[in-house]
């Protein structure tokens, strides 16, 4: 009788093992819309499913990530100020040397005209955005397919960019945004994977599940993650963004918010959500639904759709966290989330009225809009979601990551 006690346990105890140790780490903590997301993978493969055509265009997409080698801050061809290229450094956007200077310095700014330099491998501005592109693919592909070369392909790239001893980053902005004669690191430079934090922490929960994301890889991603956030909230930069008024504060809030829920910290993410909306939403919102900080930049749309992704990732996570009166909440001045997504609307239908100095592609806001509509089920965001020509949206993945509907 001992015996057959003490053999079940073993086999307990070495199914727990073998559950942690990879194939069964099931703790997620996506923001992404997940109940939508597996009833669409049940028959997404099918050439009857709304989502069939997006789908095959993410495979096409995926499939030539697969045959990108692992980025990391050990490319860049400059050595950050620190000497230690395990360090993040980037320059701003939009500067640019100065031409009636012998040796351009220090650079000048044009808003809302890229340096294509910046793109190159100089620095990691364009490595991270760069990354971004091929892993949220690989994974949202392994997800709807249960292909694992996607999820291992997915697993390289995070743990080449954030926790491998050799090529990692290290857990800080310093040197992000610097301006060549000017500055070594902004606190601009924190938008740079603020902006992008959510689709590296949703794409290991959709690979969790893959023998290829384990809870050791888990244990090396919370541990970089708590040093960046108490980087990022003592941090002469951070404190800085977080005191922005515009876009820049915004995502501060949210992707602190994001990294404590992601950890675990939900009562941490509620109180980072609480505190933008009372100190920065009526900063950025008036009761029309405008955004004065960004309509006064030379790419007005890009920005206010970018500032509302924001607000959204926010709301998102105080609804995880038990709280979704963020969606409705309104400020002393009478602005909403919802004015500020009809706002938008026009810009759909090619009647922007402010200055964006690039075409507007319409279908770049469809994150905002499926997600407006699912929360205010209001026909004018419907009616807008409908006039995006159905080919633009059948080559967006945010149909696939944020959908509207299951079929």
């Amino acid at each position: 009788m001992f015996k057959s006690f003490f053999a079940l346990a073993s086999l307990l105890i070495s199914s727990l093992i073998g559950l942690n140790s990879w194939g069964g780490n099931m703790r997620n903590r996506s923001i992404l819309d997940m109940i939508q997301m597996k009833k669409i993978r049940t028959s997404i493969a099918s050439p009857g499913s709304k989502y069939h055509i997006t789908y095959m265009n993410l495979l096409e997409r995926a499939n030539q990530s697969l045959r990108v080698k692992p980025l990391s801050v050990m490319d860049k061809k400059m050595v950050p100020p620190s000497g230690d290229k395990h360090d993040y450094m980037s320059i701003g956007t939009y500067w640019w040397p100065d031409k009636s200077k012998p040796d351009g310095l220090p650079w000048i700014r044009k808003d809302g005209q890229a340096n294509p330099q910046l793109s190159s491998l100089a620095t990691d501005g364009g490595t991270y955005k760069v990354l971004k592109e091929h892993t949220f693919p690989t994974a949202l592909a392994y997800f709807y397919s249960q292909d694992p070369k996607y999820a291992k392909k997915t697993a390289d790239f995070l743990k080449t960019w954030f926790t491998s001893p050799e090529t990692g980053v290290n857990p800080n902005m310093n040197y992000g945004q610097g301006i060549p004669g000017c500055a070594e690191g902004r606190i601009y430079g924190i938008i740079d994977y603020s902006l992008r934090m959510q689709y590296y922490l949703n794409s290991i929960d959709l690979i969790r599940d893959s023998e290829f994301w384990t809870v050791e890889d888990d244990r090396r991603m919370d541990e970089w993650l708590k040093k960046y956030l108490h980087w990022v909230t003592t941090s002469k930069q951070g404190i800085g963004a977080k005191n922005a008024e515009n876009n820049h504060a915004t995502w501060w809030y949210a992707h602190v918010a994001l990294i404590q829920y992601y950890l675990g910290e939900k009562n941490q993410a509620l109180n980072t959500v609480e505190e933008a909306f009372k100190t920065k939403f009526p900063h950025n919102f008036v009761k029309d639904g405008s955004q004065p900080h960004e309509l006064k930049r030379t790419l007005s749309f890009s920005y206010s759709r970018m500032n509302l992704v924001g607000w959204i990732q926010m709301c998102r996570i105080a609804e995880l966290c038990g709280e979704s009166k963020y969606w409705h909440y309104q400020a002393p001045n009478g602005a909403t989330l919802k004015a500020g997504i009809i706002f938008i609307l026009p810009a759909v239908y090619g009647k922007w009225a402010y200055t964006n100095i690039k075409t507007i592609k319409p279908v770049i806001a469809l994150e905002v809009l499926n997600d407006g509509y699912k929360v205010y089920q209001d026909p004018k965001i419907l009616d807008a979601i409908n006039a995006i020509p159905m080919k633009e949206q059948e080559t967006s993945i945010y149909n696939l990551a944020y959908p509207l509907a299951t079929q």
